[in-house]
């Protein structure tokens, strides 16, 4: 579960800052952590609910919600659509490596150096 709101977070907090103009990013972001620790709770307590409605059959519980969250996902991704991004030129490997700034070319080899490692280690089979 961890994993999976890790990936979910870094992607979403990644469409919210393409999505976002500077002056309204902070406020994104933070509408973003504020739905996603309401939706713990909420989480919590309807999954204390269900437990305890449903506690001869969970496993019809679990039926029962995977399928609402189903439907209910399938009628979000028809009514909701990605705004139109404006077109931008495509910008050669060399544009992009020359308009970055100096801070940020001196930790390119430390970021390298660690994920290098953590790829590594993360594929270590005992």
């Amino acid at each position: 579960m961890g994993l999976s709101a890790a990936m979910v977070t870094v992607s979403s907090l990644t469409m919210i800052t393409d999505l976002t103009v500077v002056e309204n990013r902070g406020t994104g972001m933070g509408a973003f952590d504020l739905s996603n620790l309401t939706g713990y709770g909420v989480g919590i307590i309807f999954g204390t609910f269900l437990f305890s409605v449903f506690r001869a059959e969970l496993g019809l519980a679990f039926i029962i919600v995977s399928g609402l969250f189903a439907a209910a996902t399938f009628l979000i991704m028809l009514l909701l659509r990605e705004p139109p991004h404006v077109k931008v030129g495509r910008k050669t490997l060399r544009e992009t490596f020359t308009g970055l700034s100096g801070e940020v070319v001196a930790i390119l080899p430390l970021w390298l150096s660690v994920t290098i490692i953590l790829a590594s280690t993360s594929s270590y089979q005992e």
